[in-house]
This record gives C-alpha cells, sequence and structure tokens, in this order.
C-alpha cells in the first residue's frame, strides 16, 4: 500500500483508491500495534486517494465488501465479480488454504472464534458457488477453488 521513496512514505499506486474500513483505520491510528505503522497510516490519509468505508456495501460495479471482524475488531472481506467469475479475497480472516483445511482457534485473532466460523461459512460458500479465493498469504497456492468433500475442504489451484 505504501513504499519508502527517499526518505518519505507515498502510496504504492499513486493513481489508485484505498478502500479502508473508517473504524479500522482511526483504530490504527489511536491504538499502538504491530499490525500498523502509523508514518505510514498518515502517508494514505495524505495522499488523499483513501475512500473510507463504514460497514458492509459495494464500490461501483461487481465490488461488494463486507465487515466481518474476526481476525480484527473491524476486518473486512471482498467479493468480486467483474467478469461473472467470483473472486474472494478474505484478508487476514482467509490468507491462505491450509487455514481452510484446518480447524483451528488463532490466538492472534481478535475474535479467533468468529474467525474459524467465518472460514468455514466462507469456505462452504466458495465450494458451492465456485469462487476463485485468493490467498495473499500463501507460499504455494496464490488463488484456487475451493471443493468441499467428505467433511474436508480441498483446494485445486486456479490456472
Amino acid at each position: 500500500m505504501v513504499q519508502d521513496r527517499y526518505g518519505r512514505y507515498e502510496p504504492s499506486f499513486p493513481q489508485a483508491e484505498y478502500y479502508v474500513q473508517r473504524e479500522e483505520f482511526e483504530h490504527a491510528l489511536l491504538k499502538p500495534s504491530r499490525s500498523y505503522y502509523k508514518p505510514m497510516l498518515e502517508a494514505m490519509q495524505r495522499s488523499g486517494n483513501m475512500v473510507l468505508l463504514e460497514g458492509s456495501g459495494t464500490i461501483g460495479n461487481g465490488i461488494h465488501y463486507e465487515l466481518t471482524g474476526g481476525h480484527s475488531e473491524f476486518h473486512q472481506v471482498f467479493l468480486l465479480d467483474l467478469t461473472g467469475v467470483t473472486y474472494f479475497f478474505g484478508g487476514d480472516v482467509l490468507p491462505e488454504p491450509e487455514q481452510l483445511q484446518r480447524k483451528f482457534i488463532a490466538k492472534y485473532d481478535f475474535d479467533g472464534r468468529k474467525s474459524m466460523q467465518l472460514r468455514q461459512e466462507y469456505g462452504l460458500k466458495a465450494a458451492k458457488e465456485g469462487w476463485i479465493c485468493l490467498f495473499y498469504h500463501s507460499d504455494t497456492i496464490a488463488s484456487g477453488r475451493v471443493r468441499h468433500e467428505k467433511e474436508a475442504f480441498l483446494i485445486d489451484q486456479a490456472g
């Protein structure tokens, strides 16, 4: 989102708009955390390219965002349907396929039980509706289609 350019933080993509949950952003500015670096957040704020979101809704045609909580208090996920194919970006609730394949409560989540339940719900929806899930934390599968067979989630790498 932001990079250091000659000792000054600037947006990585200066022409892009950045969509951020208002409460998550305010929380990040006001409460110290290892997850957020205040100078980077302030750079985004200065850029004029940040759009603050409230709750769940849509952006233009085909982009839906949903306030979920779970990983953080104001975590959000995105569903993108721009070409007749639905892509799911689960952020830090579902950043890698292994999190679907193992049922667990993570101590690093704001609400680990809720994150676990969300992973299950989104995995079942993804399997039923044929979504392509985007796994930005994965070392092995960047995107994949989910199958649910015999109470287990299987991931087929998307081409």
